[in-house]
């Protein structure tokens, strides 16, 4: 919409509307509309309150940059556009990067967005891929080595691989793989089925300089927010609960892409809250030694956590590092209540749970700021049970 002046009146020129939106009312639509659309290098616009079954993961053409898929008029309650996963064979509804065979590195567009969509994953119907090859997939798949994607205002649930939405980097033959993505205003889960050990993040962040902010995220199995990295990104004012299945943690700092990898460097994790109405293992956890490695070494550096807020009757650990350097952590808020039972893994005499412990010894370092209140307790492996 332009605005001109004429006078002392405000007159408004309207610009032409999209194209006509796809899908029709009362009946299933084929997602392949969806994805003709895109293959001819134009955005689909779908019409609100339509239904899609979708049989093929639908994908953003690598040769098109600044592609969308969104519901008309950007509307945020359930007149949004349904896509649902309608085959056992796939888990993932959306992805934005594909495997280049003769180049053996992940390709992907630029500038790509869903934006007002509702998925359904299909775990109900078809349940976890458990170990076939679909189990890899996010339900939203996107990054790789790109630059300016965009998930905002989506519901998504009921992820059938092991990530509700990932937004991975990429191959670093293409210097730092995804980069300056946008996760916002998202509602993700449930997703997994932590009963019978069929774990889904919420959101799985490998990207750098990136925004994760104002997502809703209840009841995924594994971590609401896992961060493998992720240089320069801010993850900030999330609300992470677990209310009717239980999760591993609230957000993750712990992974690595690989082998002496543990870049954090500017990496903040900023204002979020996390709720324990059912058990969680971890509100925060913090380094590559919660995992059991002996013999490696391997340290998570440069990351903050900073003015987050736990709470909740059912928390295990609460901010817990071990494996981290050059960090900080302070301004952070416990009213949980902690409960459960540490399961040793690793050797380790594991502390009692509580809601901050920090490994001081072999797997720390004097560069690190932590607040005020933490106690001591070797965390190699470190596993809780309600």
């Amino acid at each position: 919409m332009k605005k001109t002046f004429l006078g002392a009146f405000l007159l408004l020129v309207v610009s032409p509307l999209h194209a006509q939106c796809l899908g029709a009312l009362g009946v299933t639509n084929d997602a392949s509309l969806i994805q003709a659309k895109l293959n001819s290098g134009q955005t689909a616009v779908l019409c609100p309150s339509t239904v899609w079954a979708v049989n093929q993961t639908i994908t953003f053409p690598i040769q098109y940059d600044d592609l969308y898929v969104y519901t008309q008029g950007n509307p945020r309650d359930d007149t949004r556009a349904l896509l649902f996963v309608n085959s056992s064979s796939i888990a993932a509804v959306f992805g934005a990067n594909v495997w280049d065979v003769q180049g053996g590195n992940v390709i992907a567009p630029d500038n790509v967005q869903l934006r007002n969509l509702r998925i359904d994953g299909g775990i109900d119907r078809f349940g976890s891929c458990g170990g076939q090859a679909c189990y890899s997939q996010a339900l939203i798949h996107f990054g790789g080595p790109t630059s300016g994607q965009i998930v905002d205002s989506v519901k998504a649930w009921g992820a059938r691989g092991w990530s509700t939405i990932v937004f991975e980097r990429g191959s670093s033959a293409y210097h730092n793989g995804c980069m300056y993505g946008q996760i916002t205003n998202n509602e993700f889960g449930p997703s997994g089925r932590f009963a019978t050990g069929q774990y889904a993040d919420g959101i799985s962040l490998q990207c750098s300089n990136s925004d994760v902010l104002y997502n809703l995220i209840q009841d995924v199995t594994d971590g609401g927010i896992v961060i493998f990295g992720a240089p320069g990104s801010t993850i900030r004012y999330n609300d992470i609960r677990t209310n009717s299945q239980s999760a591993i943690s609230g957000i993750a700092m712990v992974d690595q892409w690989g082998p002496n990898d543990g870049n954090f460097s500017g990496t903040q994790v900023f204002g979020n809250t996390i709720t324990a109405n059912a058990f969680m293992k971890f509100g925060i956890a913090m380094g590559h030694k919660m995992f059991c490695e002996n013999g490696v070494d391997l340290y998570n550096w440069g990351g903050s956590v900073t003015g987050n807020t736990l709470q909740g009757s059912r928390m295990g650990y609460g901010y817990v590092a071990d494996g981290v350097t050059n960090w900080t952590v302070t301004g952070n808020v416990d009213n949980a209540l902690h409960v459960g039972t540490p399961v040793s893994t690793c050797g380790c005499t594991l502390p009692a749970p509580s809601g901050f412990i920090r490994h001081v010894g072999a797997h720390t370092d004097t560069a690190s700021s932590f607040q005020p209140g933490f106690t001591n307790g070797c965390l190699h492996g470190a596993d809780i049970h309600p």
